[in-house]
């Protein structure tokens, strides 16, 4: 039976501190040698149901497209499951030709071939990407917003979505749509990137197609883990910021001068979320405040302040701020409209 033994000694002393640092340490070396990251099955999980399933709908098709082009490439370029690797040469393209043996370099025609077929094919995969990201991400936001319980927010299935987004939405959905086409397109360049860098090093370096197989198999995983980060950050973030942009229009019409939200995360929340967002009441301003700061002052108390495109990309973890998009990668916090007049409502944290 196979088994990992964490030894700790002299637990009575500063043992969490040891713990923590024995686990930080195993998953840095499985980060670095397997390429695996252990605290992928403890991210947070989006209070909504529908918002779950979209994630996982917009993961499932971008990874079965993965796999599928994976799969081609091995068996259409590499033929690895139809001959021996190490005697026969391997094709591209069934009719471009590497040699592991010789070593023989690509010519330029050659290896655009193989590029245009790789953007063709991650276009091809990405193609419904935008919509699941910007339109689908930012329905939801809306809709949610007339739920003041998330448990009563219905599944996605059960959701009907608008035939078009309001007009309220038109700034912050063209601003969605260019950042998911600017990842996308820097996506599928990285992409072209890894997959002839690797193709490279096997004739380089005269590596028999089963290990160009496995190579390949590495940077397609690689590249998943990426696109999971960018589809979970935008998706999340065009929600939140349709639910903002809605609960603003709320108030609008109904003559309120403030706009307030209430922060809401899973239970298996990160510390920082669970400390600086959950039950957290915040006020949403039009734009960033002169001062450059993000404390504001309404009606004599002080509350954090947050705004369409307030994010914490380039900050470091100790000058993070309240976001109104995802506070970190991987982030699944909401917001919801809040009602100071009935605030004994809330589990408000003092």
């Amino acid at each position: 039976m196979n088994e990992l033994v964490i030894r700790i000694q002299a637990p009575e002393v500063n043992g969490h501190r040891k713990f923590t640092d024995a686990i930080s340490g195993l998953i840095k070396a499985y980060n670095d040698r397997f390429g695996i990251d252990l605290r992928e099955s403890h991210q947070e999980q989006s209070p909504y149901q529908a918002i779950r399933d979209l994630e996982e709908q917009a993961l499932a098709d971008v990874d079965e497209g993965m796999y599928r082009l994976f799969a081609a490439i091995t068996k259409t370029w590499l033929r690895t499951s139809l001959i021996k690797a190490k005697e026969t040469p391997f094709k591209l393209n069934g009719r471009i030709f590497i040699n592991p043996k010789t070593g023989k370099p690509l010519t330029n025609r050659e290896w655009e071939i193989i590029v245009r077929d790789v953007e063709k094919a991650f276009g091809h995969i990405f193609k419904n990407a935008k919509e699941l990201l910007v339109y689908k991400a930012m329905a939801l936001g809306k809709i949610i917003q007339s739920y003041a319980n998330p448990a009563d927010v219905p599944p996605l299935s059960a959701v009907s979505l608008p035939a078009r987004l309001p007009t309220y939405l038109d700034n912050a959905v063209e601003f969605a749509e260019r950042n998911a086409a600017e990842h996308i397109v820097s996506l599928t360049a990285e992409a072209r990137k890894r997959i002839a860098t690797t193709i490279i090093n096997a004739q380089k370096n005269r590596i028999g197609s089963r290990q160009l197989e496995a190579d390949l198999f590495d940077r397609f995983a690689s590249l998943n883990r990426d696109w999971r980060r960018v589809a979970q950050t935008e998706l999340i973030t065009n929600a939140n910021n349709a639910a903002l942009a809605t609960a603003v229009d709320q108030a609008k019409s109904e003559g309120v001068k403030h706009t307030f939200m209430i922060g809401i995360s899973a239970p298996n929340a990160c510390p920082w979320c669970a400390s600086h967002v959950r039950g957290q009441v915040v006020v949403v301003l039009d734009r960033p405040p002169k001062s450059g700061k993000d404390d504001v002052r309404v009606n004599g108390q002080t509350y954090k302040a947050i705004w369409e495109g307030k994010s914490n990309i380039g900050r470091d973890r100790d000058e993070w701020w309240v976001a109104s998009g995802t506070q970190h990668p991987h982030c699944r916090c909401a917001w919801n409209r809040f009602m100071p007049e009935v605030a004994s409502a809330y589990k408000m944290r003092a």
